[in-house]
């Protein structure tokens, strides 16, 4: 990811959500394909298991309104239930219109 869009934007991303969304949302990119290569092997590592370690890890910097909702999407995710973090991640690149996910 940091090599190839965002040090081109002048940055570096360090694994941020929600700095990996304001890259992708700058207004005046054009649009473009992101294209995910291996995303079967990513859907299975960035699974349950990494979002139950994500939001365990988050839990501690967020807002306290924010927290009984991490507490409830962290419950889920440690029953093996609900989004996956690879599903996070698809969500904020396809809620950046000019920014098309082609999975290989």
């Amino acid at each position: 990811m940091n090599r190839a869009i965002i040090r081109n934007a002048g940055g570096e991303w360090k694994g941020s959500l929600d700095a990996f969304n304001d890259y992708l949302s700058w207004p005046d990119e054009e649009s473009y394909e992101l294209e995910l290569l291996g995303a079967e092997h990513c859907e299975t590592v960035l699974g349950h298991r990494a979002q139950a370690e994500w939001l365990r890890e988050n839990l501690t910097k967020s807002h306290p309104s924010n927290k009984e909702l991490i507490l409830a999407r962290l419950e889920s995710a440690e029953q093996g239930q609900g989004e996956t973090l690879f599903d996070v991640i698809r969500d904020i690149i396809r809620d950046n219109p000019h920014v098309r996910l082609v999975e290989k």
